[in-house]
């Protein structure tokens, strides 16, 4: 009987250190990684923004996770690091939460994306109002010269 605790024991313990190796910077990459597997998306996706989120007391093991990322121009079957790959312009732009629990089989991941938000509509509008504010600069003849605020 002894030794039935002595393992309960030495198992909590490891499950303990196993949780505390896995960093938040870890566990959004493991979620990251997930998204990319499972997702039914051409290309890869990538960290965009990382929400810091402050682990809970109560379960040290369950790591609380809440970050934006984006389409590349890198396709899934390249089987590349999406850290490789640059953002692909007017992509899909996510934002993820959710939790990413360590276990010593690996991190389990339980993480839901929002609808994707298209970025490319965006960039025409900033084109588009830089347009117009070329457009009048011109009319009026109005030169903006760079320099410093003297």
């Amino acid at each position: 009987m002894e030794t039935a605790w002595k393992v309960l024991l030495l198992a909590a313990v490891a499950t303990l250190a196993v949780a505390q190796s896995l960093s938040h910077e870890e566990a959004v990459a493991a979620a990251i990684s997930n998204y990319n597997r499972e997702s039914d998306a051409d290309n890869l996706f990538r960290l965009l923004e990382l929400k810091p989120q402050e682990r809970p007391l109560e379960s040290p093991n369950a790591i609380p996770v809440n970050f934006t990322i984006q389409e590349t121009v890198c396709p899934k079957v390249e089987n590349r690091s999406p850290d490789q790959c640059d953002f692909k312009e007017g992509g899909v732009v996510r934002d993820c939460s959710g939790t990413v629990l360590a276990t010593l089989e690996g991190p389990v991941v339980t993480v839901t994306c929002d609808k994707p938000i298209r970025t490319k509509r965006r960039w025409k509008l900033i084109k588009k109002g830089g347009k117009i504010v070329k457009d009048f600069l011109t009319k009026n003849n109005i030169i903006i010269l760079p320099g410093g605020n003297e």
